[in-house]
């Protein structure tokens, strides 16, 4: 009677790729993993910044999957990492020896991977996370075709079906992760919502005012150049958006449908707010979105030459494009209308195009506008639009509540300066990085904290910085502690850039020097070097370094010598990395007072934050 073979041993051929099939699997965990990371952390990974191509993937269509029988989103970063590590510990309990359902799968993903590169490529988001975990799951299967083996098979089944275990159970954690947060961050803005349409309805009857139409002449009425609807309605809203803002577009979408059903009731009039520098007098020298002042230019010109029907023609046009078209697609869609594509384009250089966008975009800085869309319903600011359709909810609790028909003259939104001062109260408390700050303005104790992060070529920073400066001099009594962190806007010191700076390229020398100074000569080298970087970075060189050194009482050759010293590398990318802990997006200058993001401060007279660090340090 013959005797069971037993299971072979594996050869050195086979381990080798066996193991690097498990090293392949490891790079893509790591990948996917810091895309997990940063998805709960907010912490943005190198080359992974704000407007970058990992953030576009993660926010396109494709990158999540709606959760059965719910209305959260799953990311398809936490799928790829459950299963990489459910192949990661399959693989080790089976060796060598792998299951026809364990191949099934392992070709199953790969064809995935490929289609999700294709996808990755076809949109133009190189996201390299993304592709690096995709290209480390093609490797450990093309690894695994020369490693497996059809021995012990008991060993294979078991490790199959643990696989399959850990793969569903770490999905189901996930997905546990995923709904609680999405759940509480819709709460959060349904309360927010609920909130703004009951001060919609509360305004609509004050105590101190007559019901009556009024407006004080040297006050402009709240609207916009061009209407929808009637100029008498229960519910007049007022939006300032950028045609190529995602966010606009969907609360677009909504506002449309809101119109069709009740075009009687509703009043809308849109004002313009791109995101970029070229056309925004406000916009702190950033360029978000590069086809935004085409677009808002674009409209005006429609509105000039056609009035009220010509610019919400070309309102609906833009916006069915996202903001997006080429020059072929514009003249096509001119000549669609009706227009002489040269004859308009010249329209739309001009002056009168321009000015009505700057105008609004200097209206939306003065009521406080920091991002769009900014949405007002009968002058008050509706907030919550995020979850969706919440506006939808916010008319329809409003024609309930049988709000009288008024025209613009009875709204009154209120002014930057209120809004805020109130966005500032009611911003939570921000668990600030731990960082081994060196140098402070104010007593190392404060009950007062200022936290500031920018790049001395910042717009604003100079007059920000000389405003916290003069307020702590004039309330020496205050327990204020200022400090200024270092965020570079240049890729070369700062991996979290996704896109080129318009600054001037010299953040990184400059931050570099002002660590250098303190280096060598304290705090109060520190900030005779920072004080006199905010005046001349813009131009700042290795030699007028040298030559600014000795009025500032520094030793020249010891500053040069402490640029590219470890400590000074070491504690700028500290400033760096913290930045992008708290500010996820990228805004700057970054503002926090007493761990409370301050998402807006500059006004002409800098009375908001003199009113926040008064009310702050008391």
């Amino acid at each position: 009677m013959s005797k069971p073979s037993a299971p072979s041993t594996p050869s050195v051929s086979s381990r080798i790729p066996f193991f690097l099939s498990l090293l392949a699997l490891l790079v893509a965990i790591a990948a996917s993993g810091m895309l997990v990371y940063k998805h709960y952390s907010h912490v943005a990974l190198p080359g992974c910044g704000p407007q970058s191509d990992c953030d576009a993937a993660a926010s396109s269509v494709f990158g999540s999957i709606p959760i059965p029988a719910t209305n959260y989103k799953f990311p398809v970063s936490h799928l790829g990492l459950a299963y990489f590590v459910a192949l990661f510990l399959g693989s080790l309990i089976a060796r060598h020896a792998f299951t026809a359902y364990h191949h099934f799968v392992v070709r199953l993903g790969v064809f995935a991977s490929l289609f999700f590169i294709i996808i990755l490529i076809k949109q133009g988001h190189l996201c390299p996370y993304c592709l690096t975990a995709h290209a480390g799951n093609i490797a450990y299967w093309l690894l695994g075709e020369f490693s497996s083996s059809t021995s012990s098979a008991s060993r294979a089944k078991l490790a199959s079906k643990f696989a399959t275990l850990a793969f569903l159970a770490l999905v189901a954690g996930f997905s546990a992760v995923e709904i609680s947060n999405q759940r509480a961050a819709r709460l959060e803005q349904e309360k927010l919502a609920a909130d703004s349409t009951q001060q919609i309805i509360d305004s609509a009857h004050p105590a101190s005012q007559a019901s009556t139409d009024t407006q004080s002449a040297n006050q402009p009425l709240f609207t916009g150049r061009y209407r929808q609807g009637p100029a008498s309605a229960p519910i007049r809203i007022v939006i300032f958006s950028d045609f190529q803002c995602p966010d606009c577009y969907r609360v677009e979408m909504e506002l449309r449908a809101l119109l069709k059903a009740h075009p009687n009731d509703i009043s809308l009039s849109a004002k313009n707010f791109p995101m970029c520098a070229q056309c925004n007098p406000v916009a702190h020298g950033q360029c978000l979105h590069g086809n935004a002042c085409a677009c808002a230019r674009i409209a005006e010109a429609a509105g000039l030459l056609r009035g009220n029907d010509g610019y919400w023609q070309m309102h609906d046009w833009l916006f069915d494009r996202h903001g997006s078209f080429d020059t072929v697609e514009l003249q096509q869609g001119l000549i669609s209308m009706g227009y002489d594509p040269t004859s308009f384009m010249s329209v739309a250089m001009t002056d009168q195009a321009l000015v009505p966008v700057q105008e609004d975009c200097k209206e939306a800085s003065s009521l406080g506008l920091f991002f769009t869309p900014f949405i007002f319903i009968n002058g008050v600011e509706f907030r919550g639009w995020v979850t969706p359709n919440a506006l939808a909810t916010a008319v329809n609790t409003l024609l309930q509540s049988n709000l009288p028909a008024r025209t613009a003259a009875a709204d009154h939104p209120p002014l930057a300066t209120e809004k805020m001062i109130g966005d500032w109260r009611e911003n939570p408390y921000t668990n600030m990085p731990h960082l081994r700050v060196q140098y402070t303005l104010g007593p190392s104790r404060a009950i007062a904290p200022i936290n500031v992060w920018s790049d001395y070529n910042q717009p604003g920073t100079v007059e920000l910085d000389s405003a916290i400066r003069k307020f702590i001099a004039d309330h020496p009594d205050r327990l204020i502690n200022y400090t200024f962190h270092h965020y570079p806007f240049q890729k070369s010191c700062n991996p979290h850039i996704g896109v080129d700076s318009p600054l001037p390229p010299t953040g990184c020398l400059a931050a570099r020097a002002a660590f250098a100074a303190g280096a060598v000569a304290g705090n109060d080298g520190y900030w005779r070097m920072h004080e006199w970087l905010l005046k001349n970075s813009a131009a700042l060189t290795v030699d007028s370094l040298r030559a600014a050194a000795p009025s500032l009482k520094l030793d020249p050759d010891a500053l040069i010598t402490a640029l590219d010293s470890p400590e000074v590398v070491a504690a700028l990318t500290a400033d760096i990395n913290a930045g992008r802990s708290v500010n996820p997006k990228g805004f700057l200058p970054l503002v926090y007072v007493k761990d409370k993001w301050l998402p807006r401060w500059e006004t002409p007279a800098n009375d908001v934050l003199q009113k926040i660090l008064d009310e702050a340090s008391r």
